[in-house]
């Protein structure tokens, strides 16, 4: 709201398409159903996109949420009575992020009203979703000023995916950087900033988050190694990840940014 750099006005002219608030999908084939990571501000039409790629007897079972930071709660409100007027729609999460949900309005009423259900957890504890699905909460650091924060890990019938859209540093994060994308197929992380540089007139501690050029310099080796894909996520308006040029250098090096609609079979 409000820039004008020029990513945002190639946007408002119609040079480039709008994209979607960082989210993810888990679909099961078998038990026909699909469950979301995060409630953006794009929710709907994030869930016009499934509908028009899952058939129309899936069903709509749940959202993991990761915290509570605007682009990955908000969209709950659009599960309430003056729009979708959900039924017991599942929301798993940590215990402070349901907290923060039971304690703050107009999401409290979704709970009232029977549009959500809450299932709080445990970090670092697998979750069964269906007999192939599971998932785990891993705690990141972030700025947790509502909620505490969570990667997610997704594991299916043949391989898995760590999905971490929001982090402040590498260094921090007790699971370890290399720990965790070696442990997967499929590591989707936060790519926000491309670099230091990214945003001069912003002071990079009120708003922390690992680099993508930093990123590449920790993984480059297992990316070499073929043996964990990498990818980046939640890319900021400045990102120079925009510029087709950039993201052509990051590819030669054998990293990617997740694509709007990119699918993944676990």
């Amino acid at each position: 709201m409000g820039c004008n750099c020029p990513n945002c006005n190639h946007v408002r002219v119609g040079l480039e398409a709008p994209k979607w608030v960082s989210s993810l999908a888990i679909i099961d084939d078998v038990k026909r159903a699909f469950w979301m990571v995060d409630a953006t501000p794009d929710l709907s039409r994030q869930y016009d996109f499934l509908m028009s790629i899952v058939p129309g007897d899936y069903t709509f079972e749940g959202i993991i949420l990761t915290h509570a930071h605007i682009g990955h709660y908000l969209g709950l409100v659009y599960l309430g009575k003056e729009a979708f007027s959900a039924k017991n729609i599942s929301i798993i999460a940590t215990d402070r992020m349901i907290q923060f949900l039971v304690n703050n309005a107009p999401f409290s009423q979704l709970v009232e009203l029977g549009n959500i259900r809450l299932f709080p957890t445990e970090t670092s504890v697998p979750i069964k979703l269906t007999e192939r699905l599971a998932i785990s909460l891993l705690p990141v650091p972030h700025r947790n000023e509502f909620s505490d924060t969570a990667a997610v890990q997704i594991s299916g019938y043949q391989s898995s995916l760590l999905y971490v859209p929001d982090i402040d540093d590498w260094n921090f994060w007790q699971v370890g950087l290399n720990n965790a994308v070696t442990s997967v197929s499929i590591a989707i992380l936060d790519g926000t900033f491309f670099n230091e540089h990214e945003l001069p007139n912003r002071a990079r501690n009120e708003i922390p988050h690992p680099t993508v050029m930093e990123t590449m310099e920790r993984l480059q080796s297992v990316v070499d190694s073929l043996s964990t894909k990498v990818y980046f996520t939640h890319l900021n308006h400045s990102n120079r990840l925009w510029d087709k040029g950039t993201m052509a250098e990051i590819e030669e090096r054998g990293f990617r940014v997740v694509g709007q609609g990119e699918q993944f079979v676990l």
